[in-house]
């Protein structure tokens, strides 16, 4: 009778152990080939995913106690996916810095949603001195705050249109506010403002980008809460999983107009912001794959940059490049002077 018990329990652990990096698979495979077109997915892509490592120490202990050395590499494989894929980590020293050639320049720029200052103007401006950057595109800058950041940022030129503003030790030659968009039947701004700066290497655009963001969606689809919503049965009938899908479908599309005016650009360009966007995202991978993430190209560890008033769990602000400009290094600036932290990158032109 004990050896068919454990017989038993050796053959549900074997299926555990096994379907355990192949959920894992399809989570992944769902999140980026589904994401913001199912609501489900959506709002999944914003959970922390560090959720889904739960039932790895339960089955390596099990496997571990009942000395089925073989299962072990399937958890291993759950662990790889756990902390490549799904948690997005970067190992360190993928990329060499190259010798600049010769006329090449090399600016540092700087993306950073500020949250209007919230937290206290000063910790903002310590936070973006501290990575000296060249360049500087900020998002959620509320308009009475335009002649502080002038006055802060001495040395730097300043344009500023609604929440976006730039700073640059090199000349801004233009900002263009690009006409609102018609999606799903009506008018939207198409939330990013472009730039031009003047380098020794030509000129540069600068979309600073700031997509709408999922929060008030989701936070209505979780209603008086997920269990009571889930026992309910509101949630799978409420006006929150419309708006979720409405929301993600309106972002989707302020990204692709960003991404397609920037790909059009006849030199370099550069989409700096909070893109809103996670890293297993359908959106992201359809309409930024065109361009260069800093970050993945030339940054380690995890990069989160979302939510600083908790554990950071989310990388959604991103400096992205097209194909003509190199990256050279890129890192995430610590600090709390929001409740997003900036990202920066070194970048070479030529």
């Amino acid at each position: 009778m004990k050896a068919k018990t454990a017989g038993k329990r050796g053959r549900l652990l074997r299926v555990a152990a096994v379907a355990y990096p192949l959920t894992l698979v399809l989570i992944m495979l769902c999140l980026r080939f589904v994401g913001e077109r199912w609501w489900v997915t959506t709002a999944a892509l914003y959970l922390p995913h560090l959720g889904f490592a739960l039932p790895l120490p339960l089955l390596t202990l099990a496997i571990i106690v009942s000395r089925r050395w073989l299962l072990l590499p399937t958890q291993i494989v759950a662990l790889l996916l756990i902390v490549f894929p799904l948690l997005g980590f970067q190992l360190p020293g993928r990329t060499k810095a190259p010798e600049a050639g010769a006329g090449a320049v090399h600016l540092r720029v700087l993306t950073f949603n500020t949250a209007g200052g919230r937290v206290g103007f000063d910790a903002v401006i310590n936070q973006i001195r501290s990575a000296e950057p060249d360049v500087i595109a900020l998002q959620e800058v509320l308009e009475s705050q335009y002649d502080a950041y002038k006055a802060a940022l001495p040395g730097y030129a300043v344009r500023a249109n609604g929440q976006f503003l730039l700073a640059s030790h090199l000349p801004i030659a233009d900002m263009i506010v690009p006409d609102v968009m018609v999606h799903d039947g009506a008018k939207h701004s198409r939330h990013y403002v472009r730039f031009q700066i003047t380098t020794p290497a030509g000129p540069l655009r600068i979309y600073d980008l700031h997509t709408i963001s999922p929060r008030e969606s989701l936070d209505d689809l979780r209603g008086a809460g997920l269990k009571n919503e889930l026992e309910s049965g509101h949630l799978f009938h409420s006006s929150g999983a419309v708006a979720v899908e409405r929301v993600a479908s309106l972002r989707g599309a302020q990204v692709a107009w960003a991404a397609e005016d920037a790909i059009q650009s006849p030199g370099p360009a550069l989409i700096a912001g909070d893109t809103n966007l996670p890293q297993l995202s359908w959106a992201r991978a359809q309409y930024l794959s065109r361009f260069q993430d800093a970050f993945t190209v030339a940054g380690s560890g995890f990069g989160y940059t979302f939510p600083v008033n908790h554990v950071p769990w989310m990388r959604i602000d991103r400096i992205l490049a097209t194909p003509d400009v190199r990256i050279l290094f890129a890192a995430i600036v610590p600090g709390r002077g929001s409740d997003h932290l900036p990202v920066i990158a070194d970048i070479e032109l030529h």
